[in-house]
C-alpha cells in the first residue's frame, strides 16, 4: 500500500492554489484558520442525461437547444427539466460515428428541498429524460445509447451577497495563511468552463509577477466598485 501524503514526504512548496469547491476549500487547515465565509457557499445537483440515436437527425428544429424558465408551468416540466442541449449540433463531428447527440439537465434549484437520499436514480433520470424529449421535441423513438449521471453540488449558486462573501474570504486568506493559499475555480468569478481556465490563468500569472504580496485570487473583490454614470 502507498504512503499517504503527508507533510514530510510532500516535499516544499511556496503556494498553493485552491480549485475545488469553496465549501471544501472551507475545511481546509486547523479550526483556527479555516476560511469561514466561503463555506456559505451554497450549490446545487443536476442530473445529466444524454442520448444517442443512429442514423440522420431526430431534432425537429437545429440550433444549440433551449433553456426552460422557472415560468413554465409544472404540467409542462413534472420532470424538473433545466434545459436541453442539441450536442451534435453545437459540435458536428463530435463522435466517430454519425447520429443525434442530445442532452437533458435535470434537478439544480428544483431540487433543493431535496435529500441526498432522496435524488432520482440513474433509472428514473433516463425515463424522465425520456419524456422531456417526447413532450418538448416528440421524440419518441427508443435511443440507441443512453447514459445517466447524477452530479451532486456540481453548480455554486451566486446568491445575494456574493461579492461581500468573497471580499471577507479575501481578507480571512490574507490574515489566515499569509496570501500562501489563492484560491481559482466554478466557485467565485463564474461557472462556465471558459470562466475557469481564465480564473486559473490569472492567478497562476499574477503569482509569476507578485513581488510579495501575497495574491488569494480574490483581489478584484477587495477593491471598490466604481460605477460610471
Amino acid at each position: 500500500m502507498d504512503t499517504p501524503p503527508t507533510a514530510r514526504n510532500l516535499g516544499t512548496f511556496d503556494r498553493v492554489i485552491s480549485c475545488i469547491p469553496a465549501r471544501s476549500t472551507a475545511l481546509l487547515g486547523t479550526p483556527t484558520s479555516r476560511i469561514k465565509e466561503l463555506y456559505k457557499q451554497s450549490s446545487v445537483s443536476v442530473m445529466v442525461v444524454t442520448f444517442f440515436y443512429m442514423g440522420k437527425s431526430v431534432l425537429p428544429k437545429r440550433g444549440f437547444g433551449y433553456l426552460i424558465p422557472r415560468s413554465i408551468p409544472f404540467e409542462q416540466n413534472p420532470e424538473n427539466a433545466l434545459g436541453v442541449s442539441f450536442d451534435s449540433d453545437i459540435i458536428p463531428k463530435l463522435d466517430s460515428v454519425g447520429g443525434t447527440k442530445v442532452t437533458v439537465m435535470l434537478g439544480g434549484h428544483w431540487w433543493n428541498h431535496l435529500e441526498k437520499s432522496q435524488l432520482p436514480s440513474e433509472e428514473e433520470g433516463l425515463e424522465m429524460g425520456r419524456r422531456v424529449l417526447a413532450r418538448h421535441l416528440g421524440i419518441k423513438r427508443k435511443p440507441d445509447i443512453a447514459r445517466a449521471t447524477l452530479c451532486l453540488d456540481c453548480i455554486p449558486q451566486y446568491n445575494i451577497g456574493h461579492r461581500e462573501m468573497l471580499q471577507k474570504a479575501h481578507d480571512e486568506l490574507k490574515s489566515a495563511y499569509y496570501g500562501r493559499l489563492a484560491v481559482a475555480g466554478s466557485s467565485y468569478t463564474g461557472v462556465s468552463v471558459p470562466d475557469c481556465v481564465r480564473s486559473a490563468f490569472e492567478i497562476a500569472t499574477g503569482i509569476l509577477g507578485d513581488k510579495g504580496n501575497g495574491l488569494t485570487g480574490l483581489e478584484r473583490f477587495a477593491r471598490k466598485e466604481v460605477w460610471m454614470s
